[in-house]
């Protein structure tokens, strides 16, 4: 016997019943897991700034991902707030709708779903289901990740620009560009907090990846090398993109690195290898065993 699929009348029956529908069943009449998608899209403010996703984008990256996953939508949720902040009503009505209907939760990038660590955390631990269409085959591994670098830079960035605003305030009456004129103290203060909010957070990342690069360069090899293997690894660069080392980038962190101790200076400075461990003495420094 066929089995129709309606989602609002399952949705329903299952919360009143409590019992997740995991399954569906195709035209064979054969029982097969479910490629039912539920979306879900965030913006920050009603005007989304530039430099992230709108709500048109994130969908259309979200149904791109849907589509070649020969699957389809049940529902859709958007919400305006901040990914900061504990789950939104929208968040939670959308993941109340999975549960209910055993579809996978889908979001275009993981700081649209949230920025907090703790709350992605806890959707791994309780393996919840969900996809991120910019990384469709991510492991759980590269989604903490992912979710501790969306906090960090959203943490950091909200305190840069709070520190930055309340010392370049506009004296009272100037207005537009009349500011970096008639208080250029201000607009100076504001700089170097923004100066040193950036170095703050380069260093915090050198801290973050040198551990990752470290065993790599005591084996001998050499930056490329390294760079290559960060890639495969899905370490993600300073700018939060995957696959984009280079030689010139592992070179820089390896000076940031020795300039706060975190290596030895010399290893900042050590010449190109093989690929494989060099003998102490053809490098001039010592290698521990």
């Amino acid at each position: 016997m066929k089995v129709v699929f309606d989602a609002e009348c399952a949705v329903e029956a299952i919360l009143a019943s409590g019992s997740p529908a995991k399954y569906f069943y195709g035209e064979d009449d054969k029982k097969k897991e479910s490629k039912h998608y539920v979306s879900y899209v965030r913006v920050s403010t009603n005007q989304q700034d530039v430099t992230t996703l709108s709500m048109k984008a994130q969908t259309e990256m979200i149904l791109n991902q849907i589509k070649k996953s020969s699957g389809h939508v049940l529902k859709e949720f958007a919400e305006v707030g901040s990914g900061l902040d504990k789950p939104g009503p929208e968040l939670r009505n959308a993941m109340n709708y999975c549960r209910a209907t055993g579809a996978m939760l889908i979001v275009a990038t993981l700081d649209r779903l949230s920025r907090n660590l703790h709350f992605v955390s806890g959707l791994l631990d309780e393996n919840f289901k969900f996809i991120i269409a910019e990384y469709p085959d991510a492991p759980p591994r590269f989604i903490a990740q992912l979710a501790l670098d969306a906090q960090f830079n959203a943490t950091h960035n909200n305190k840069m620009t709070k520190e930055t605003l309340a010392v370049s305030q506009k004296p009272k009456g100037v207005k537009g560009r009349e500011n970096l004129l008639k208080d250029p103290e201000s607009v100076a203060r504001g700089r170097t907090l923004g100066a040193a909010a950036m170095k703050a957070n380069a260093d915090e990342y050198t801290r973050t990846v040198i551990p990752f690069i470290k065993p790599l360069l005591q084996e001998g090899f050499n930056h490329s090398q390294i760079a290559e293997k960060l890639n495969d690894a899905h370490v993600l660069s300073a700018r939060g993109k995957s696959g984009k080392w280079t030689a010139q980038s592992v070179r820089n962190i390896l000076a940031r690195a020795a300039a706060l101790l975190l290596i030895d200076p010399l290893a900042a400075t050590k010449p190109r290898a093989t690929g494989k461990r060099v003998p102490s003495v053809l490098i001039g420094i010592r290698q521990d065993s």
